[in-house]
């Protein structure tokens, strides 16, 4: 098969070491990765969606001033800053329990990555979360 072709095998150990190096066979993936993001608007959608997760943050900053500050981001690759890093820490670990993939950064920093077909709907879900988590931190 296409996958087991003996000319597809690399020649050096470590070579493949991600999605896209050293593997040609990876290109067919590549192509067809980059045709459904400009079929489906991709980029566009992850300026407006990171818009809107952008206010969402800057909103809660806002309601709980006293635990997280300095809400920021660039399309869905948004980051929050905690008074602590055990607040942070504390944060991660709720929301983690409440099935939102994130993580930290730095010592006291939570950083959002959301996938490319992350819309508003996934927002208002994670927002609702992050609320709960700062109520809870809040107590």
């Amino acid at each position: 098969g296409f996958y087991y072709k003996k000319a597809f095998r690399p020649d050096q150990p470590y070579r493949i070491f991600n999605t896209w190096l050293g593997d040609a066979s990876k290109l067919v993936f590549l192509e067809q990765v980059v045709k459904v993001i400009k079929e489906q608007n991709l980029i566009e959608n992850m300026a407006k969606t990171g818009d809107y997760m952008l206010k969402g943050l800057e909103s809660l900053q806002n309601k709980f001033p006293n635990i997280v500050l300095n809400a920021r981001g660039k399309g869905t690759f948004c980051a929050i800053d905690f008074k602590t890093p055990a607040l942070r820490d504390k944060a991660v670990k709720v929301l983690h329990k409440n099935g939102v993939h994130c993580g930290g950064s730095g010592s006291a920093t939570l950083r959002v990555r959301t996938t490319l077909t992350f819309n508003s709907t996934h927002v208002d879900i994670f927002l609702k979360k992050f609320e709960l988590t700062l109520k809870e931190l809040n107590e």
